[in-house]
Formats: structure tokens, C-alpha cells, sequence
């Protein structure tokens, strides 16, 4: 195996991107960038590049080799939505719900609050989050989708969601100005982001899971 080869794998392809609408697919191999190989340098092109032509490969034989198919990607404007996907399992009588969400993005929050909300119709009470191309995103979004998975019970309470800790110098100034580190489920939020506010109450969406599979 040739270790220095620098190759590129598709995970996923958003509906209606420049890589689906070129027919990338997941597990797709990228080995070339516009005719020539990956570099250690080069690979930036394919996050920045207003147009590119990539070349795709296949591991053969212990070795990574080009296939000789050519796709051209044009970058343009879009909202990557990263609700990808929601399912809803019946297993044996017991509702399972399924959400695969790629970015905590303020954007996703509504949809959040819808997928949580239909959840709940349908009387999920175990849920499979899956995160595996998630790369975070905002404290915030994180909150309010904790706030309709967490026990409903600790919600009303308004129990500790999170708690920071800093290094020492910063956590003495904090205690010296009684800064309170912690963040607390809450229901109700309203945040600007963007230009656009963002207002909603999740207290009607909290599904009451049991369980939670991530």
C-alpha cells in the first residue's frame, strides 16, 4: 500500500449540491484534482474552488488507482438542511423514532421542534440519534434540542443542563464575580442570529423518551 497517497472519500451528499448533481454518491473515492493528484495542499480546492473537475479512484489490489471517470462541481449558494433523515420504528409495539442531524445549526432549530413534535404524536419513546456526520455548531441549538429529549420531569425543574469549566485562572475570576457557570433546561427562547429572530417554546414538544441510542 502506497501510504503517502492523499485521497479524499465521500460520506454524504446533500439534495440538490453541486457533488449530488454532479452524481457523487457515498463512498465515493476522490484522487485527483483538476487532472493532477491530492497534495497535502491541494486538497483545499475542494472546499474552495468556485469550479472544479475531480478525478475518482478505487482501492485495487493494495494500491489506490484511478478509474478514469471525471465529474465538474460548480459551487453555488444553498442551506445544507442537517435534518437528513426521520424514521419512525415499530418494534414490536414499541415506538422507535430515528433523526440523523449533520450540524447544530440555528437555522435547524424549528425543524427540530417539528420532527420532536411528530415524534411525540406518534408515541415514540425510544430515539436513535444519529450524529456520525455531525461536526457541532451552536451552544444554543444544542440546548433547545435537549430541552425536548431530556427527562421532562428535569425540564420543568429547570435542572442543570451543562456546566463550564475553565482554567484556573479564568474559573477564580469567575468565582470572584459570582458568575454562575451553569446552563439550565428552559422551554422559552428568543435569540437574533443572522439579522433574524429566532422566538419558539418547546414545552409542547418534549417526546418523553426512555432511551436514547447515539
Amino acid at each position: 500500500v502506497n501510504y503517502n497517497t492523499i485521497c479524499a472519500y465521500v460520506l454524504y451528499t446533500y439534495p440538490g449540491s453541486p457533488a449530488e448533481e454532479a452524481g457523487l454518491k457515498r463512498g465515493d473515492m476522490i484522487l485527483e484534482i483538476n487532472g493532477k493528484a491530492i497534495t497535502s495542499e491541494s486538497y483545499r480546492e475542494l472546499f474552495y474552488s468556485n469550479s472544479i473537475e475531480i478525478g475518482l479512484g478505487t482501492f485495487k489490489g493494495g494500491a489506490f488507482v484511478s478509474t478514469g471517470k471525471t465529474v465538474t462541481m460548480n459551487a453555488k449558494a444553498m442551506y445544507e438542511d442537517p435534518i437528513i433523515a426521520t424514521k419512525v420504528f415499530d418494534c414490536g409495539g414499541k415506538k422507535v423514532g430515528y433523526l440523523a442531524y449533520t450540524s447544530f445549526t440555528f437555522e435547524s432549530c424549528l425543524g427540530l421542534y417539528d420532527v420532536c413534535k411528530e415524534f411525540k404524536k406518534q408515541g415514540v419513546t425510544e430515539l436513535i440519534l444519529d450524529l456520525r456526520y455531525n461536526g457541532g455548531g451552536y451552544v444554543f441549538t444544542e440546548e433547545v434540542l435537549a430541552s425536548m429529549l431530556a427527562p421532562e420531569a428535569e425540564v420543568k425543574a429547570k435542572s442543570v443542563f451543562e456546566t463550564e469549566i475553565w482554567n484556573d485562572e479564568y474559573m477564580a475570576y469567575y468565582k470572584q464575580n459570582n458568575v454562575d457557570l451553569n446552563t439550565y433546561f428552559r422551554t422559552e427562547y428568543k435569540q437574533t442570529h443572522g439579522g433574524k429572530m429566532y422566538s419558539f417554546n418547546t414545552s409542547d414538544a418534549n417526546i418523553g423518551i426512555t432511551k436514547i441510542y447515539a
